[in-house]
């Protein structure tokens, strides 16, 4: 019996010990929480000044057919330039520094617009480029341009990140370690996110669509005689994801096969740290990180681009096009993009949208 006591003794004093320890951490976290829910929050883009959900082009009053080269950058919320002014942004830098080095006037417009994907991108330079004679297009993806669903898994991983067991509601501690286990599998949907998919049969879907409509963009950029080409951007910083280095190396290989010149703007990122090239708790570019993708841009189009392309006026007059021709473009291309995979949410879902909003027109326009 003496041994039974002092056995459950030492049990019980553990045990009691754990209790403590469980207590006092929670006691701290506490604090901690309280403390830091006390402190002003940083707001990384206020949207009063980014005009979210707008094109940031500004275009021509009428179609120039002067000496003047017109480039445009098609994208989303990385090429907007999203939380960041508008002289800050990739392509007005591109601009001033085609402006310092190339011997004919540049002028650069942003084609930029928060929350397309490069289907629904198609559709953005339909749309516009009857307003401007472009010279060049460079159509710039962005990390999550594999994303063929329009957003539907993130918006999954969004309420999957919101859900708690119910004993992290009465517990700091639990909640902290449920936070942490939700976080590591979040991070690992993330880049299965980023990478199309997280099976090969998932991600082999996600390339075929995306080719599809990569080379769609190129025929109608290169149907009024402009030049097209592609760049991508790393989710930074560039080290410690491997994993999405096949997508890169997938995109330069896609692009070998349209016949697209194409830039990996996964050097020009590289030897800095997160913090330079993020703007506060956000993946876009800061200052830093678009000023370096403008050199890199730069330099892609002086080597490569420009002295391959001819001016405006020697290609002559354009017609332009009637509403009912472009809307029955719209509707074919998406059409097309369905017939290669009926499940593409974003055409699917875009289309849907397109009809409703021009009933007039109907389906067969």
């Amino acid at each position: 019996m003496p041994r039974l006591r002092r056995v459950a003794f030492r049990v019980s004093a553990v045990f009691l010990g754990v209790v403590i320890a469980l207590a006092a951490s929670e006691a701290v976290l506490r604090v901690v929480v309280h403390s830091q829910a006390t402190e002003p929050k940083q707001m990384a883009v206020d949207v009063s000044k980014t005009e979210e959900g707008m094109s940031r082009a500004h275009l021509p009053a009428t179609p120039s057919l002067g000496n003047e080269l017109y480039i445009g950058f098609l994208g989303d919320s990385f090429t907007y330039g999203l939380g960041v002014a508008e002289d800050k942004a990739f392509p007005k830098r591109t601009e001033m520094l085609l402006n310092q080095r190339w011997p004919r006037r540049c002028v650069v417009i942003n084609l930029g617009v928060p929350g397309e994907d490069a289907i629904r991108e198609w559709c953005v330079y339909d749309l516009i480029k009857d307003k401007a004679r472009f010279d060049v297009v460079v159509q710039v993806l962005s990390p999550n341009d594999n994303d063929v669903d329009l957003y539907k898994d993130m918006y999954e991983m969004q309420e999957a990140a919101k859900r708690r067991v119910w004993i992290s509601r009465y517990s700091l501690v639990a909640e902290v370690v449920e936070q942490s286990v939700r976080e590591n599998i979040l991070r690992y949907r993330m880049v299965d996110y980023m990478c199309g998919g997280a099976t090969s049969e998932a991600r082999e879907r996600t390339w075929r669509i995306l080719s599809y409509s990569i080379g769609a963009t190129k025929r109608l950029v290169e149907s009024d005689g402009a030049v097209y080409a592609l760049a991508r951007f790393p989710f930074l910083p560039t080290s410690g994801w491997s994993r999405l280095d096949e997508v890169h190396d997938r995109t330069a290989e896609m692009a070998r096969g349209l016949g697209v010149p194409f830039l990996d703007l996964r050097e020009a990122f590289d030897g800095n740290a997160r913090e330079e090239l993020h703007l506060p708790e956000e993946d876009h570019p800061s200052e830093t990180g678009h000023a370096r993708a403008a050199e890199a841009l730069a330099d892609f189009l002086i080597s490569r681009i420009l002295p391959n392309v001819s001016s405006s006026a020697s290609r002559g007059a354009r017609r332009i096009r009637s509403q009912e021709e472009v809307v029955r473009g719209i509707v074919a291309y998406y059409e097309g993009v369905l017939r290669l995979d009926p499940t593409c949410r974003s055409a699917a879902l875009s289309l849907l949208q397109y009809r409703k909003d021009r009933p007039a027109n109907g389906a067969g326009s």
